[in-house]
């Protein structure tokens, strides 16, 4: 998790610096995104539909799942899932689980650096708040973006990036 850390904070201060550097290259969003979640070795339904690929970082596709994802293991509901899908000419990446909604009054705030949204008072010490804004400078680096929605089920943080 140390390791983590530092990586999210090497990249929010290249980000801030304007000198952040992505290498896109088609991949399969399946493959990576699934991965990723098997090497936290946490509970997750990961979707594999055959034949998604993005225009994406492999490294820097896998920090925003890792962050998306342990984002909802600290702060979510128990049932988590990713869902991996094509829209228009966007893939799709959602990391969902059945915990709280952020409430509306902190959403506008929570992609900002070294905010804890959700459940202010329960954050664990190692999350330094970092997570959400390094997803996000991704997603924009990779041509992408990053958005959230609560459906009135399910958390849902929504990573679109172009087709590959």
């Amino acid at each position: 998790e140390v390791a983590d850390i530092v990586e999210d904070l090497l990249v929010a201060a290249r980000a801030a610096g304007g000198n952040l550097s992505v290498h896109p290259v088609p991949i399969d969003l399946s493959a990576v995104a699934c991965g990723t979640l098997e090497i936290l070795g946490e509970e997750f339904s990961c979707d594999k539909p055959a034949g998604v690929t993005a225009l994406a970082d492999p490294a820097r596709l896998r920090q925003v799942i890792r962050n998306l994802a342990t984002n909802a293991i600290r702060h979510g509901g128990k049932q988590r899932r990713v869902i991996i899908r094509t829209v228009e000419d966007q893939a799709v990446v959602e990391v969902r689980d059945d915990g709280a909604p952020i409430p509306s009054s902190l959403q506008g705030t929570m992609f900002e650096a070294y905010e804890r949204t959700r459940y202010l008072s329960k954050a664990r010490p190692e999350s330094v708040g970092l997570g959400l804004t390094v997803a996000k400078s991704l997603a924009i680096s990779m041509s992408g973006n990053l958005e959230y929605e609560h459906d009135g089920t399910e958390s849902i943080f929504r990573l679109t990036l172009p087709i590959g």
